[in-house]
């Protein structure tokens, strides 16, 4: 006989809930917080600021807890905990966090600096991506400003590899990603300049590009400011044209809301307080709402924010108490955010109330979150489509459904882009039952007839660190193997072209356990996404 309780492994998308609540001077709230999904799942936050909040809490939470690692995503982590202690009241334990994830950061970089200076997009890959290798120095530039100890041979490689490169850069109109291109050189000098290293000639040149998108002109303009020179960065910023395409946000990883923290730190380091407060004003209400935002639009925006709220501080305090399950406390401070987790696995509903004792408003935001109960989730695909089929040891269809200790099989995943558009930066996630166990990794990119296959393998216990690198030629360009899941990733994958991805697996202990959704998606565009269903599987 077995346990016949259903374990969970999940890879399930949380659902988060908030109550915006506006407190002017002496007033109070008083409900009944529902808290949403399964229970033992739920969470509840509470922020409070004197400003239009950020959405802070949660905004954070997926920076620190998002499971991939290009040099994109554990840079994005860390680089709005440099500023966010001078922003915000934090306790002992949140501020260890954030110092934590800095030097974490840090240390992980080594693994992804190629001999040259300058970073690749994996780590132990040679090739080497130019937006993320100046995205890394800034963040070791800005880290070492803020008191960390940066290896000095890491920040002087990567800042000689910037200063090479832009003084060679000279791109022409003909080239097929020019806007991306100019981007990527306007942030090498912005980089430059504030390492007190700026490359005046190379930033003179890429000042009389004709076309020039605004990103880019503004990036240009905040190097100029940081030289001392205001006055050519404002002239710059009158001749700004709108990008005619979307092309760029592949490289550099960008989005709206980003270009606009770009634009916002500009408009602070070039003093223009009337100008920047209304596109604070802009970022701020999209921090605050749902709207989804990838980790290089979050992480740009929070260090936006927060410089203009340094530059800017607001004259009030804040003094509040709230009382949550019983538990009272009051706060007063003078930052601009409190932000606390006051609930772990909690039930369905908790009683709250929140006092303002001061004369300033406040802002306060309920955050709640919870994993949605087992099996609520449906088939879906946008943008991106998924194939999923076992194979048993012979070679023939398995139904999962029924297993026999012992057994093994192949997970059989197929990635299809169905659309006329190339898709980019596309993580295939697939989480297995606790019953069964990653024997080894097999993947192969089968392109039909439209292109050449190729193969590879790696063993879960030869990948290291639970990582391992895909073969070359395959669109396959990273794989993350770990003890329950493996994550792999398709840098780019051609219109009409498909991948499939075969995992082994063998059914090692007895019970009835939970099969989490395979889920495909697009890290820097959320409207592609693919999942199929979950269900339960049964080893006897």
């Amino acid at each position: 006989m077995y346990d016949t309780d259903i374990e969970i492994r999940s890879v399930r998308q949380p659902q988060t809930k908030v109550i915006p609540i506006l407190l002017k001077e002496g007033e109070t709230w008083k409900e009944e917080v529902p808290l949403p999904g399964a229970d033992g799942t739920n969470n509840l936050s509470l922020e409070v600021a004197s400003v239009p909040p950020l959405n802070l809490d949660s905004r954070l939470k997926y920076l620190i807890g998002y499971p991939h690692g290009c040099v994109e995503q554990i840079v994005s982590k860390a680089f709005p905990q440099l500023y966010i202690p001078a922003l915000a009241d934090l306790s002992d334990s949140q501020k260890q966090t954030a110092e934590a994830a800095v030097k974490e950061t840090i240390s992980r970089l080594r693994s992804y600096q190629v001999a040259g200076g300058a970073f690749a997009y994996w780590p132990g890959q040679t090739s080497t991506t130019g937006w993320g290798t100046a995205y890394a120095t800034h963040f070791l530039v800005e880290a070492e400003k803020h008191g960390y100890l940066v290896p000095g041979d890491m920040k002087k490689g990567a800042l000689a590899n910037i200063r090479q490169v832009a003084r060679s850069w000279n791109t022409k109109a003909t080239t097929p990603d020019v806007d991306s291109e100019k981007a990527i050189q306007a942030y090498r000098l912005f980089v430059l300049s504030l390492a007190s290293e700026p490359e005046v000639g190379a930033m003179n040149r890429l000042k009389e590009f004709p076309g020039t998108y605004s990103a880019t002109r503004w990036m240009l303009a905040a190097a100029y400011a940081n030289i001392g020179r205001k006055d050519v960065g404002l002239e710059l910023t009158r001749k700004t044209e709108p990008l005619k395409n979307a092309s760029y946000y592949a490289d550099t990883y960008g989005s709206p809301d980003r270009d606009k923290a770009i634009q916002l730190l500009a408009l602070c380091l070039l003093d223009q307080a009337k100008e920047a407060a209304v596109l604070a004003r802009e970022l701020s209400e999209a921090f605050g709402s749902d709207e989804w935002m990838s980790t290089q639009t979050t992480s740009f925006g929070l260090i936006a924010l927060s410089d203009y709220l340094q530059k800017y501080p607001t004259s009030g305090s804040m003094d509040f108490t709230y009382i949550c399950n019983r538990k009272k406390e009051s706060v007063a401070t003078k930052k601009d955010f409190w932000t606390a987790s006051l609930l772990k696995n909690t039930g369905r509903t908790v009683p709250m109330e929140i006092r303002n004792n001061g004369k300033s408003v406040l802002f306060a935001r309920i955050v709640t979150e919870g994993v949605p109960e087992q099996g609520d989730e449906e088939a879906y695909a946008n943008g991106v489509s998924i194939a999923v089929s076992y194979v048993g040891a012979g070679g023939g269809p398995l139904n999962v459904k029924s297993l026999q200790q012992g057994d093994n099989f192949t997970a059989v995943v197929t990635v299809k882009n169905p659309t006329p558009e190339k898709l980019d930066y596309l993580v295939l996630t697939q989480v297995f039952p606790a019953g069964w166990e990653i024997l080894n990794t097999r993947y192969m990119s089968d392109n039909g007839d439209t292109g050449p296959s190729a193969t590879g393998s790696a063993s879960a216990s030869d990948a290291g660190a639970g990582r391992t690198r895909a073969a070359t030629g395959n669109y396959i360009s990273y794989q993350d193997i770990r003890d329950d899941r493996v994550y792999t990733y398709i840098d780019a994958l051609p219109s009409g072209r498909q991948v499939t991805v075969k995992i082994n697996l063998a059914a090692v202990y007895p019970g009835i356990f939970y099969l989490p959704p395979v889920r495909c998606e697009a890290m820097y565009n959320h409207l592609v996404q693919a999942n199929t269903q979950g269900e339960t599987t049964e080893v006897k």
